[in-house]
């Protein structure tokens, strides 16, 4: 009976090897664009709940900024900053 080292030949190893080498490449494939659209995910949320929460606020004195997909995602990529910005711009632009 052959030992377990003796069966295996270089042939065997190197396709081990090849096997294990795709299997890396195919994960950080998947896990990247994972992260990317959780990241995305969490700022669009945290955009739209900032835009909400502001515009529940400041209703009593008639400000608010409107709910669409562009101002989610700059208030959502730039946090408070980005939400101020948007109140300068519209308050600049409606004098």
């Amino acid at each position: 009976m052959q030992s377990l080292l003796e069966q295996l030949n270089i042939n065997t190893v190197l396709a081990g090897l090849f096997v294990l080498a795709i299997a890396i490449v195919v994960t950080r494939a998947l896990v990247v664009p994972a992260k990317f659209a959780l990241r995305a995910g969490l700022m669009v949320l945290s955009g739209a709940c900032l835009l909400l929460a502001f515009d529940i606020a400041l209703q009593v004195v008639d400000v608010f900024v409107p709910i669409n997909p562009l101002t989610v995602l700059l208030t959502g990529y730039l946090g408070p900053p980005g939400l101020l910005a948007l109140l300068f711009i519209q308050f600049f632009l409606a004098f």
